[in-house]
């Protein structure tokens, strides 16, 4: 296992590769820490590597808007987990889904709660953009905060912030 940090205000993103280099993991939390002298923190030589190939993606998601993260990456979840969170990249940048519309998507008419637990096991946020999932009466839930998905939302409907 390979892992690293990096440090782009406003976010910590941590990461873990296989020994394939393929990203398992990523976590994202708000992070103030933008005057740290090193930017990136590696386990490795290999994960250093990976870790400047993840910052480009990072930085293409954020800057370039892209709809997603698009790095190599591996899933070991349940058939239905990796088709829910597949659907969530047909969400656009910008745009939002409801729970019950993306249950419906997956063919399930009252599966709510199964779509809210696939998401909660989500272990690569912004590769499977999973904070564009919202609840009919509002925000709803986020495994990393509500606060880190409202400023994510915000940023990718006004990116110039």
């Amino acid at each position: 296992m390979h892992r690293a940090s990096l440090w782009l205000f406003p976010f910590r993103v941590k990461a873990e590769w296989n020994e394939e280099g393929l990203l398992t993991k990523l976590d994202l939390e708000l992070s103030f820490e933008f005057l740290r002298e090193k930017r990136v923190k590696a386990s490795s030589s290999f994960a250093l590597e990976l870790a400047s190939e993840l910052s480009q993606s990072l930085r293409k998601y954020f800057v370039e808007k892209k709809d997603f993260l698009d790095v190599p990456h591996a899933l070991s979840l349940s058939n239905f987990k990796k088709r829910v969170l597949k659907k969530l990249r047909e969400v656009k940048r910008g745009r939002v889904i409801t729970y019950k519309e993306l249950a419906e998507s997956c063919g399930l008419n009252r599966g709510f709660q199964a779509i809210g637990q696939a998401l909660k096991a989500n272990p690569l946020p912004l590769v499977y953009p999973c904070h564009r999932v919202v609840s009919v009466k509002g925000l709803g839930g986020f495994s990393k905060g509500t606060l880190l998905k409202w400023l994510l939302l915000f940023w990718e409907r006004n990116s110039n912030f």
